[in-house]
């Protein structure tokens, strides 16, 4: 009788929390709308200024559409990519704006793609003359990326500086998998398709070997390409000081020039004072980024263009901002196909792919599309695998160098949890059956020959299915594309030397190409799908909160374990994906 007291109690006072919580995020919601609508209203820019570019806010694809703080939905606080580089634009022609501070300090890692487009934006704003000044305690590899295109890179006395090349690591857990009595039959096509790998080894692959290698010495290439290209120093030089560790505190980076000063916060204040001609102690003219996104005026026009955002692994259903769902994007490239004003399409992708059927279902409205009107694709840090699928029907392929792309191949897994089960739970299951195969794929036995042949088949066929549909996309042979295929991994810069992609760039480039192609000077850019109802992410934030605020951690972690365990072996099994996530700078 105790416990059940103490059980309506905790309910009680859960559901009490609950309301309070609701009502003060209500009461958050509404003051940050009034707030942010009247400061749109009221943003001005001072004479004078410097446009302040600061990390600390995450950057995503898009923002959100009804000017609710991320922060207030649960979400970490972001800003959009195409919103910066339209501010970076726009201040290198606002003569009000005298230079961009670009302060790393709390520099978040970023997808290499999104640092190279972010990258190229600051390197077009120098050719107005404005200065940039980069200044952090600490640079990492991707915040020095960033902060080596500036006209000064600046760095604290007593600083760090990690310049000392790239590693990439893949987790094997084939040996945990063993112990717990769960065996895996990986079914794949493609040699170099390494998705998978990780639950039946314990180690890389010679083939993944080698296509890593050669993956990371080709973004390394660009990385090197774009700090020799800014500090002019020779490659050569940049590839010693990585490999000899030349570079370990401020003065050695001093000395070979990957910096161009040591100095204190208060000397920087001075400098970037004297860029805004104020006094050295006055309090710098800084304008923020987000601020300064605010007073960019949006085009307003009849003739439109569609960007659909396609962005995270890619499933079956409706999906959400951050995951791909065949109904949801689907629906959102038809709307924009149906939509008269809509004059052209750009598909900006960023995904490693996922479910080969819910990447046909998005494949098929693309070929619609292209059927009636121009359609281009964008193609962010990554877009392979079932990323490249449905970026094949467009007219043309925009990738940035370091993008990580095609991974044309497929996969199945099938788990065998029969030891697990019954020698370490002692749990053992029978039952009835009305033909030979009504429990294919059943993880409580182990797979028959004939059984793994029939999936075999099954992946053969989407493979060659899917070769078949790059090959007509791409007006390539099928035998040139299966020779490109394999599941072999390709950066940017190489799948435009295959012919995979046709440009380099970044979406901006994308926008143009499609305006270009489909004969329009002046146009509106229309974004989709609409981003998830922000008052349906609070309550449904709220339930997941009041649902494990009883809850001890461990059941939580389990859960989510068994989660990941289920995804990871869901209904659909046959994956067109990669086997590991963009690459990022940190």
């Amino acid at each position: 009788m105790r416990q059940f007291f103490k059980q309506v109690l905790a309910t009680i006072t859960g559901l009490f929390l609950f309301n309070i919580l609701l009502i003060i995020i209500v009461i958050g919601v509404v003051s940050s709308i009034i707030a942010t609508n009247g400061s749109n209203k009221s943003d001005t820019i001072s004479d004078n200024s410097i446009l302040h570019l600061s990390f600390k806010t995450k950057i995503d694809e898009r923002q959100s559409e009804n000017g609710i703080p991320s922060e207030l939905l649960g979400d970490e606080k972001s800003i959009s990519l195409k919103n910066i580089i339209d501010a970076v634009e726009k201040a290198g022609q606002d003569s009000k704006i005298k230079g961009i501070y670009l302060d790393l300090q709390e520099f978040q890692g970023q997808g290499f793609s999104s640092s190279i487009e972010l990258r190229t934006a600051l390197s077009n704003f120098k050719k107005t003359k404005k200065p940039i000044i980069a200044y952090s305690e600490i640079y990492t590899r991707g915040s020095y990326y960033l902060g080596s295109v500036a006209d000064e890179t600046l760095i604290y006395p007593t600083g760090l500086i990690q310049f000392n090349g790239f590693n990439f690591k893949n987790m094997y857990f084939s040996e945990a998998l063993n112990k717990l009595g769960i065996e895996v039959k990986l079914i794949r096509v493609g040699k170099y398709k390494s998705a998978g790998e990780a639950f039946i080894r314990s180690s890389m692959s010679d083939e993944n070997r080698f296509q890593m290698t050669e993956l990371i010495n080709s973004i390394y290439s660009t990385y090197l390409e774009g700090i020799s290209n800014s500090k002019n120093i020779s490659m050569d030089s940049l590839k010693l000081i990585a490999d000899e560790l030349l570079v370990k505190d401020p003065s050695d980076a001093l000395k070979y020039r990957l910096v161009d000063g040591l100095i204190y916060p208060d000397q920087l204040t001075t400098r970037l004072n004297k860029l805004t001609k104020q006094k050295s102690d006055d309090k710098t003219r800084f304008v923020s980024i987000s601020n300064y996104i605010n007073t960019i005026h949006r085009k307003s026009a009849s003739d439109k263009i569609a960007i659909v955002y396609a962005n995270g692994e890619i499933l079956s259903g409706q999906g959400d901002d951050n995951r791909i769902g065949s109904d949801r994007i689907s629906k959102a490239i038809r709307k924009a196909r149906l939509d008269s004003k809509v004059k052209a399409i750009v598909l900006r992708v960023n995904s490693p792919g996922g479910s080969a059927l819910a990447s046909d279902v998005i494949w098929r409205e693309m070929v619609l599309a292209r059927k009636a009107k121009t359609v281009v694709v964008s193609m962010g840090d990554y877009a392979a695998s079932g990323g490249y699928y449905i970026a094949a029907p467009a007219h043309k392929i925009i990738a940035q160098s370091g993008t990580i792309t095609g991974s044309i191949g497929v996969f199945g897994l099938v788990p065998n949890a029969k030891k697990l089960l019954n020698d370490k739970l002692g749990l053992y299951f029978d039952g009835v059956k009305t033909s030979k195969y009504a429990d294919l794929g059943d993880i409580t036995r182990p797979m028959t020959a004939q059984e793994e042949l029939i999936i075999q088949q099954g992946v053969n066929n989407i493979y060659d299915d899917f070769v078949s549909k790059v090959a007509i996309g791409r007006n390539l042979s099928k035998d040139v594309v299966y020779d490109l295929a394999q599941g072999r991994v390709y950066t940017g810069k190489t799948a435009l030397e295959l012919k995979l992609v046709d440009k380099i760039g970044g979406l901006n480039t994308a926008i143009l190409e499609a305006a270009k192609l489909a004969k329009i000077s002046s146009y509106e850019i229309k974004e989709l799908p609409s981003t998830i109802n922000p008052f349906d992410k609070i309550m449904e934030s709220l339930s997941t909160k009041a649902a494990t605020m009883f809850q001890s951690p461990e059941k939580i972690l389990i859960e989510s374990k068994i989660k990941e365990i289920q995804n990871a072996f869901g209904k659909d099994k046959i994956r067109a994906q990669l086997t590991f996530d963009k690459f990022i700078l940190d």
